[in-house]
């Protein structure tokens, strides 16, 4: 992936995780089940937004060092 176009999607994926915090923070006010299983989805997701972020800046750096 060429780094510019890395540089865009790390954006998005930061505003993935910043709209994804904001959910799981609405969330928490749901009980029951429903809460729960809304809370699990988007925690789930949060995790694996995170390490993709995560993952991607982890690979810039490196091209960046070679």
């Amino acid at each position: 992936m060429p780094l510019n176009d890395a540089k865009e999607r790390a954006s998005q994926l930061e505003t993935e995780v910043t709209s994804l915090d904001r959910r799981l923070i609405l969330a928490s006010g749901l009980e029951g089940i429903e809460g729960f299983r809304q809370r699990w989805s988007l925690h789930g997701r949060l995790t694996d937004t995170k390490k993709r972020l995560e993952s991607l800046k982890q690979g810039m750096e490196n091209r960046k060092r070679e």
